[in-house]
């Protein structure tokens, strides 16, 4: 019996034209997007971040909005850290006094917002406008998203994260590899897989991004990360290419465990002639000792030229002697 009231009460309140906010975690798809990620010191930082509607009906969500005085800081909160993993200074005023929203409602105007399946709701804010963004300092970026804000009931987190940089030095940017040209081969010869591996290995260590990413297969790659795998699959073709192109700048930072050295140990390919294996022992930089994986990628056959589709990742014990 209770349960049919439940759903007695969930038709009058449709009946009766009020909004429906279902549980949000499986209805909604939060996810980010910059156009870029180095700014200029006097440029508006601007991330945009997107909520999907990824369930089979309308869904609701209220958006608060307090003002100048607040910020555009309640709804859509972006959070921006280092690479230590502490958090940037916020400039958001009632932030920066510890206030509740709770305790500002009535300087808030809400709005109820519908969108139907498969529709995106977007929402641009400008980071360096809530934080205090560091000149050449590395930084990351991932948001949340609050349904309704007031309630603090539910909080939906993005499923990726973006690197950013203010810096005067210049920028190349690197974009997705739908449209890049295969790698070119000699005509009478073809790289074997374990080349492949070291070429793609030796690019990362010595900060070459072109030739990193130069022969990953990007559409299969990415599934190998589970940051972006759910936001990929949900996309359609035009959010595709923006999320390679974030998952390309996400894989090609740079990173402070940077290689040291690595070694290749194994080599397998299938009867087929399409699909191969290779395994890698990789000593990475530790603030205090190196660390090394045992990394297997998986490549498979394009063209008569071996990418690189996956990765699989093992932490071994012990520094490496």
């Amino acid at each position: 019996m209770r349960h049919l009231s439940a759903i007695a009460a969930f038709i009058l309140l449709v009946l009766a034209g009020g909004p429906v906010f279902p549980a949000m975690e499986e209805s909604l798809l939060v996810y980010n997007r910059m156009e870029k990620e180095r700014f200029g010191q006097e440029e508006r930082m601007v991330l945009t971040v997107c909520v999907k509607n990824v369930s089979q009906a309308p869904v609701s969500f209220k958006i608060f909005n307090g003002g100048s005085s607040v910020g555009d800081y309640i709804t859509f909160q972006p959070v921006v850290y280092d690479r230590q993993g502490n958090e940037a200074e916020t400039i958001v005023p009632y932030k920066m006094k510890n206030q509740a929203l709770q305790s500002m409602a009535a300087s808030l105007t809400e709005r109820v917002v519908t969108i139907d399946p498969g529709e995106i709701f977007s929402h641009e804010i400008a980071l360096n406008e809530i934080y205090r963004i560091e000149k050449d300092v590395p930084y990351r970026v991932r948001s949340y998203f609050l349904p309704d804000a007031l309630a603090g009931a539910e909080v939906l987190k993005s499923g990726n994260e973006l690197s950013m940089i203010v810096s005067d030095r210049g920028y190349r940017s690197i974009k997705s590899g739908i449209i890049r040209e295969k790698p070119a081969m000699s005509a009478d010869r073809t790289m074997s897989p374990s080349e492949v591996i070291s070429i793609h290995l030796l690019a990362e260590k010595n900060r070459d991004i072109e030739k990193y990413i130069k022969y990953i297969d990007i559409s299969k790659f990415i599934n190998s990360y589970s940051d972006y795998v759910r936001i990929y699959q949900l996309a359609d073709d035009d959010e595709k290419r923006s999320v390679e192109e974030d998952f390309i700048s996400y894989i090609s930072r740079e990173r402070d465990d940077y290689i040291l050295d690595f070694n290749i140990i194994g080599e397998e390919v299938e009867s087929n002639r399409k699909i191969s294996y290779v395994d890698v022992v990789a000593e990475r930089f530790g603030a205090r000792r190196p660390a090394r994986y045992r990394y297997r990628y998986s490549l498979e056959k394009d063209n008569n030229h071996w990418l690189i589709t996956g990765l699989e990742a093992t932490i071994m014990k012990g520094a490496a002697q």
